[in-house]
């Protein structure tokens, strides 16, 4: 976020902090929810569609598959209506999306490969009894053929 940014938080003394960076505004949840155009609404909405979505659709999401679901829920979120006001359909966002993807090429070498990278990155993830990410990479590429 840039510096000098709008925060709208609730009144959890963790956000005491942000009003050295940004321009912090409080709604106090005891007495009230809506202080003008200052509330929490928006972002509880969000959190409680990626809560339905992780629970439902996405059963048993891996912590570093997170960010990818994180991700899509943040675009389904920010198109879920045109610039008219009216509600966008799944086939709407699929072609607003696909301008995005023109040119570019991922292979499943290429994914595994940025997989390896993230997992040795913070080597705290690797579970008792598993190849570490290097290892599995490898294995799994000499046995893809591409």
């Amino acid at each position: 976020m840039k510096y000098g940014s709008k925060v709208i938080t609730d009144e959890h003394v963790g956000y005491d902090s942000l009003r050295y960076r940004f321009v912090h505004d409080i709604i106090n949840h005891s007495q009230t929810y809506v202080k003008g155009q200052v509330h929490t609404q928006g972002i509880e909405n969000f959190w409680s569609l990626l809560k339905r979505t992780l629970r439902g659709t996405y059963v048993a999401v891996e912590p570093f598959h997170l960010v990818r679901s994180l991700d899509e829920q943040v675009y389904r979120f920010n198109h879920r209506k045109d610039a008219d006001g009216n509600k966008l359909t799944d086939a709407d966002r699929f072609n607003l999306a696909l301008p995005g993807i023109v040119g570019r090429r991922l292979t499943f070498a290429e994914s595994l490969a940025r997989l390896a990278v993230k997992r040795l990155a913070n080597p705290y993830r690797r579970k008792r009894g598993r190849k570490p990410a290097s290892e599995a990479v490898s294995s799994l590429a000499s046995r893809r053929r591409f």
